[in-house]
């Protein structure tokens, strides 16, 4: 895996170049596939909504989204279990920016939230918690078509790599009720190259990324557990 130092500085070029180019909001995009989540649905945060305002808001241009939608992505409130952490980190960039009259309480609030775009200590210090320097030792070979296991409980991480047969396009997908964050990297000798991630937290699917890979190279996927439902088990599987 890369380390979490190469993770920052890509985290760092990527944000730059999105927000000069003002294509996206780095944080609805970005942190979600390195394994976090919205900062204002944090049940720490402590935020009061004005809910009729919110709704008004979101559902009006550009966002257009219907109720079910605001209600997932501001609104509802994220189990303890699957946040890190026991504060609100309102310089996060998984913070929205949210203008004046959406926010009741805190009162300092009321008129707007406006992260400052970029990585805060909170976000650096979760980069280098989620992804630590993997072991050899503890990586899983994983076979075509054959399901492999995910031992990691909440907040855990398994490992494995998948060395491409033919060269074509494979699917790498996990089985079961597990909330994940899967991340597909090609291995190299002094760094991994990151391909593609998927987050299905909070999602009813399951994590799914499908990738043209190249016969004889070595592929990492690195998989965090999110969220695992009481006695639920889960495993992943290339295709």
């Amino acid at each position: 895996m890369q380390s979490s130092l190469n993770i920052l500085e890509k985290l760092r070029k990527i944000i730059r170049f999105l927000t000069k180019t003002r294509r996206v909001s780095p944080n609805a995009y970005i942190g979600h596939t390195i394994g976090f989540q919205h900062e204002h649905q944090s049940p720490y945060s402590g935020i009061e909504w004005n809910t009729p305002a919110v709704y008004a808001e979101f559902s009006g241009p550009p966002n257009n989204w219907p109720k079910n939608q605001i209600d997932a992505n501001i609104l509802s409130k994220l189990p303890a279990n699957q946040v890190k952490g026991s504060a609100w980190d309102p310089k996060s960039i998984m913070e929205y920016e949210f203008g004046p009259g959406l926010v009741l309480l805190p009162a300092q609030y009321k008129k707007g939230i406006f992260p400052p775009g970029i990585l805060s200590a909170n976000d650096i210090k979760g980069v280098k918690s989620f992804y630590p320097v993997v072991r050899e030792s503890t990586i899983v070979k994983l076979k075509l078509n054959k399901s492999a296991v995910i031992k990691a409980n909440s907040g855990g991480q398994d490992d494995y790599i998948f060395t491409a047969p033919t060269t074509k396009k494979y699917t790498f997908q996990t089985v079961g009720q597990l909330d994940t964050v899967m991340v597909v990297s090609e291995k190299a000798t002094t760094e991994n190259y990151y391909l593609s991630g998927d987050d299905d937290s909070g999602l009813d699917k399951n994590a799914r990324i499908t990738l043209p890979l190249v016969k004889g190279r070595d592929y990492l996927i690195n998989l965090r557990v999110m969220f695992t439902p009481y006695a639920q088990s889960g495993s992943i599987i290339v295709s």
